[in-house]
């Protein structure tokens, strides 16, 4: 082929696939973005009329256990899945800037709180829609290229494989629709008082034996597995502790629910060593309901994680315990 010709193809291929990539970019942005979960959750919490006392902050132990439907308006859930401390922090930090009658903080005290499971997470594009770069870099020194990462994926989503599988899913769904006239729905999706909730609930104790046995041992060496405790999430909940010491705000540790099995495995693993690190912490008091409901498995929906029934008596009996605190 002719050196022109090649070059002429070569041209219209690159722009053939710009416009493909700036269709998908469209499609994504109107499809997946604008119904994201995060990004709604972003969104409420910037309404003046939110005006909490009491913030929960963490991962899906919070986001999906506590319902703050039953414990009334002076509490706001502003806890996401997989979140760590570094973006407890930031959090933390719009809400002090921006809601004046925060008067505690509730931090999770899980045994995975430091865990390399939440340290190996350098992506740092989700805060940008909420704080500015200037105040995530205070928290994510990472090596340019990690920065470079984040930064091209808050701008350009589908440049991260994460999103383009998320793009890849709906899509599927979205054309699979034209043919059944079943529109798309999220298994996990904000309710009409805007608390997380799965749309299909469980329960612990339908699943075989084998199964759950299964998913505990896979679940227990993905949070707990060496090192357990990470120097820069330790710093993350100092800064936390700093941060709310200076504007009077208390901070509450709470460790959530989870399984028999999650406990059997767990003794096995240097849990030791992150209950010792937290002790030190000044935190107002640490809730500790890991054991709680052991004797009703029928309130998980998985191994960490309550159902519905489980997470509205868990959240009446978590009101009453922090309402304790607060007086």
């Amino acid at each position: 082929m002719p050196t022109r010709a090649l070059c002429r193809s070569g041209i219209i291929f690159i722009f053939g696939f710009v416009v493909l990539f700036a269709i998908c970019s469209v499609y994504y942005q109107v499809r997946v973005l604008q119904s994201d979960n995060l990004l709604r959750q972003f969104e409420y919490v910037k309404q003046e009329s939110l005006q909490p006392e009491v913030v929960f902050f963490g991962d899906s132990h919070p986001a999906m256990d506590v319902r703050t439907s039953v414990m009334g308006e002076r509490y706001f859930n502003f806890a996401f899945p997989s979140f760590n401390l570094r973006e407890a922090y930031l959090k933390a930090q719009f809400i002090l800037e921006h809601k004046p009658h925060v008067r505690a903080f509730v931090i999770p005290a899980d045994d995975h709180i430091f865990s390399v499971y939440r340290a190996e997470d350098r992506n740092f594009a989700p805060m940008l829609h909420l704080v500015r770069l200037r105040d995530v870099w205070q928290v994510y020194r990472f090596r340019p290229l990690d920065a470079l990462v984040s930064l091209a994926t808050y701008a350009v989503p589908l440049s991260h494989p994460m999103h383009r599988q998320e793009f890849v899913r709906v899509f599927k769904k979205d054309v699979a629709s034209l043919f059944t006239g079943e529109s798309l729905e999220r298994d996990l999706f904000w309710d009409d008082r805007d608390q997380l909730i799965l749309r299909e609930g469980k329960s612990w104790s339908d699943i075989p034996e084998g199964q759950r046995k299964e998913s505990v041992a896979s679940r227990v060496h993905v949070q707990l597995r060496d090192p357990l405790v990470n120097g820069k999430l330790i710093s993350a909940l100092e800064r936390i502790f700093t941060l709310a010491q200076a504007h009077g705000v208390m901070v509450i540790g709470v460790r959530y629910p989870v399984v028999r099995e999650y406990q059997d495995h767990a003794r096995f693993m240097d849990i030791a060593s992150v209950r010792a690190v937290l002790a030190a912490m000044p935190f107002r008091a640490i809730l500790d309901y890991q054991q709680l409901y052991d004797d009703r498995q029928d309130l998980f929906q998985d191994e960490d994680h309550l159902n519905e029934t489980g997470a509205l008596l868990f959240s009446q009996r978590l009101a009453s315990d922090l309402e304790a605190l607060l007086r």
